[in-house]
């Protein structure tokens, strides 16, 4: 068995700001996580360490109290009355609607007008070839 070349480390930043190494046995002394015990054979073993990005500063606590005086307006407050409004329609799209409806309901009616002639026709010739 031939061995191969030997790996070389490569390393790529993320843009969350974790990185991750990619290394072999024979660089375990400098790349590895501290702490971590090497393999007893390092020949062919490939490793990789994968650091978290940093933590985000948390955020400042939000203040019970408003800052501004934004909330300081007058409070409506409800009436007995309801208000003498007129009440605001889209008068032509009510229009609209209506002459759609009656121009449905027109032919509805026309459809049934002309339908009955045929029937009576076809029930005739019906008639007729039963007698024959």
């Amino acid at each position: 068995m031939q061995t191969g070349p030997p790996i070389v480390p490569a390393s790529r930043d993320y843009p969350d700001g974790s990185k991750l190494t990619i290394f072999s046995g024979t660089s375990w002394s400098a790349l590895a996580p501290k702490g971590k015990r090497p393999a007893d054979n390092d020949s062919g073993i490939i490793y990789y360490n994968k650091t978290e990005a940093p933590k985000r500063p948390p955020l400042p606590p939000i203040s019970a109290t408003p800052t501004t005086g934004d909330n300081d307006q007058k409070k409506q407050v409800p009436q007995e009355v309801p208000a003498q409004q007129p009440i605001v329609s889209d008068t032509g799209e009510v229009v609209k609607d209506l002459v759609l409806a009656a121009a449905v309901v027109v032919l509805v009616v026309a459809v049934a007008m002309a339908a009955a002639p045929i029937l009576a026709a076809a029930a005739g010739a019906l008639a007729l070839i039963a007698l024959f």
